[in-house]
């Protein structure tokens, strides 16, 4: 009669207990719906109309949409993600913001300062630019 080995013996209580506590994974249950699931949206664009007061039309609320009526010396935008159209011409055209649309009959000249990035103008002409930012868009339509 052979003895086993109490080394032996530990080494298979151990794998034992170990594989224990193994089992198959969850199978998920979830089934397909006809619902659909909740989404979010934002909200309408804020629209607003902005006065040009003596000569200058100033753009200062991120993310909204702004006109301005007729002709105006200056449009000074000092935001972002805005949209900006103006019915009328702008002698000049300011942006100190970044991702802001501008669209006008005509514009005179244009400067984008340093770090104001993706902006676009558009105009019923070809404008002077001073472009200190990058990746802006000036064209005639």
């Amino acid at each position: 009669m052979q003895f086993i080995k109490p080394i032996t013996i530990a080494t298979a209580a151990l794998a034992l207990a170990t594989l224990a506590g193994c089992s198959a994974a969850e199978t998920n249950t979830a089934k397909p719906s006809s619902t659909p699931s909740a989404t979010s949206t934002a909200g309408p664009a804020v629209k607003k109309d902005v006065a040009c007061k003596d000569g200058t039309a100033k753009v200062t609320d991120d993310s909204a949409e702004f006109t301005v009526k007729g002709d105006c010396t200056n449009l000074e935008i000092s935001a972002s993600n805005s949209l900006v159209t103006v019915t009328g011409a702008v002698e000049h055209v300011s942006i100190a913001g970044a991702i802001n649309s501008v669209h006008a009959k005509s514009v005179g000249s244009v400067t984008i300062g340093a770090g104001s990035n993706g902006n676009v103008v558009k105009a019923g002409n070809t404008p002077t630019v001073d472009d200190k930012g990058a990746q802006n868009e000036i064209t005639a339509e």
